[in-house]
């Protein structure tokens, strides 16, 4: 056997990549859509509301880090957050419109089985 195959073999799996790191195959198998038949729009309920609760998550965070920037009186720290935090919040404003994009009878296709 060649070194370089023998190199190979030893790779380990679990490298630091992109879907390792974020966690892709995981999150992605989080929708799990209840209704039965499967109906085409609840995906993208589930996806737009997965989302919104991740950016809640890292709004949480910013704050968290936005009171101990107060606590030492670090001004531009505190406002350099509150600037992340408005960007986060008009991204949230920007993408509850894409609800808008399904109409009360798509909606009630899958409403039952929630």
């Amino acid at each position: 056997m060649s070194d370089r195959h023998q190199d190979y073999e030893n790779l380990q799996i679990d490298e630091l990549n992109y879907n390792t790191y974020l966690k892709v195959p995981e999150l992605t198998s989080l929708q799990q859509l209840r209704s039965d038949p499967r109906h085409h729009d609840e995906m993208f309920f589930i996806v737009i509301h997965q989302s919104f609760e991740l950016w809640f998550k890292e709004i949480l965070h910013e704050i968290d880090l936005l009171a101990a920037f107060i606590d030492e009186g670090n001004v531009s720290r505190v406002l350099k957050v509150i600037k992340r935090i408005i960007a986060i919040m008009t991204c949230l404003t920007q993408q509850i419109q894409l609800l808008g994009t399904l109409t009360p009878k798509e909606f009630s296709g899958f409403r039952e089985a929630l």
